[in-house]
């Protein structure tokens, strides 16, 4: 078959949402199906160089021009949207057009995988589609965010209304043989009621490979990894506040930080005002053939992010079998084992949440057999997670 992904952002080998058009398109291409990427991204020379190497025809478009380009700022999401709803218009013109010459079988969308705004328009092609999986049907949690990103927490909660009344007004570009498939419940809740289409779940990354050696528990000084951009919605202070009362039960567990961003100073001055200063270390950003080598030396990941509804550094972190302490919302309440990603998925307040998540996670840290069994089941939940088992998931839809 000849498959059309469609990418806003795409980038080989990226560990962010430009990485999963890389990932889909080489499941695709290991099945022996064609690929050919559509995309906004402007390519270095040694990206096309690796396009080009797999036998992925690469096909950039972009929407914004050349004097403006396209906004990469988090708080210009606004803007990004326009970009991106512009480029979508474009692309759907491009493969109308060529289509009787190209021939796609199957139209895939990605990246910008979200429920308020609107996938490519395959009717117009007559290409089934593939949209998702999609996120973005869930409010952030609140509490904790500070105040500055209060405005922009309600400014995304009102698209949900423009959103749901252009998906409504679209409803007839899907198809019967279209797929939709969503990261979690409210996502998929969103879409069947906007367009009466009852979506598929799925987990919204992947794995290319599972390792296939994992070490034990180090019961002596357990080792806590914290990885991602230090910014206030992902909370990385639950992490210092965890590795205290952990302290405070006996346990000599040591943090590190993987990442870099706005709130690294703030975090440096909580640690020291905690008083586990000697006991945190913060590597900044970490190349990605350098953090695979510290998941699998670390016992736990850490992940608290009260907006994404997916969590690739739990699911990598699976896959070495180490099992992750988290806040459970969004997917990784509805896929995760909570076995997996051991948590509360509710809080009252910080100190209530802390404390709950200590309580569940203790015995792990007391239990060789027990954060054994828990090793086991994330490596049991990993296998399942893989950009090869996710492509046959989609062509068994596609064809039942």
């Amino acid at each position: 078959m000849k498959i059309a992904i469609t990418a806003f952002e795409a980038t080989p080998k990226a560990a962010t949402e430009a990485g999963l058009a890389w990932n889909w398109a080489l499941a695709y291409l290991s099945k022996g199906h064609a690929v050919t990427v559509f995309t906004a991204t402007p390519q270095s020379d040694q990206e096309l160089t690796m396009w080009n190497d797999t036998g992925i025809e690469l096909v950039v478009k972009s929407a914004a021009s050349a004097s403006t380009g396209i906004p990469t700022k988090p708080s210009h999401f606004l803007f990004r949207a326009w970009h991106y709803s512009r480029w979508i218009q474009f692309v759907e013109k491009d493969i109308a057009e060529k289509n009787d010459e190209l021939k796609f079988d199957i139209m895939h969308h990605v990246s910008w995988g979200s429920v308020r705004l609107l996938p490519p328009m395959p009717a117009k092609t007559n290409i089934p589609l593939v949209w998702g999986p999609l996120g973005g049907g869930h409010l952030p949690t609140w509490k904790g965010l500070p105040r500055a990103s209060w405005v922009v927490e309600i400014v995304r909660a009102l698209t949900f209304i423009p959103g749901f009344i252009r998906l409504r007004m679209n409803r007839k570009r899907f198809g019967t043989k279209d797929i939709i498939f969503c990261t979690n419940r409210a996502s998929a809740k969103f879409i069947q009621r906007a367009i009466a289409v009852k979506p598929r779940l799925m987990f919204a990354d992947g794995l290319s490979a599972i390792p296939e050696n994992t070490q034990p528990l180090n019961s002596s000084q357990p080792s806590l990894l914290w990885a991602g951009r230090m910014v206030a919605s992902k909370r990385p202070d639950l992490a210092l506040k965890l590795l205290v009362e952990i302290r405070a039960r006996g346990v000599d567990a040591r943090l590190m930080f993987a990442g870099d961003g706005p709130e690294k100073l703030n975090l440096q001055m909580l640690a020291a005002a905690l008083g586990i200063a000697g006991h945190v270390s913060f590597e900044g950003r970490v190349p990605f053939a350098e953090m695979q080598q510290k998941i699998s030396k670390t016992d736990f990941g850490l992940f608290f992010s009260m907006r994404d509804s997916s969590a690739p550094f739990v699911l990598e972190a699976a896959s070495y079998g180490k099992p992750s302490l988290v806040f459970r919302s969004g997917g990784l309440a509805d896929f995760v084992p909570s076995q997996v990603a051991i948590g509360p998925t509710h809080y009252r307040s910080e100190k209530e949440f802390v404390a709950e998540l200590v309580q569940q996670a203790l015995p792990l840290f007391q239990s060789v057999e027990a954060y054994t069994e828990a090793s086991s089941k994330a490596r049991s939940f990993a296998t399942d997670q893989t950009w090869g088992s996710k492509v046959e998931c989609v062509l068994m839809e596609l064809n039942a």
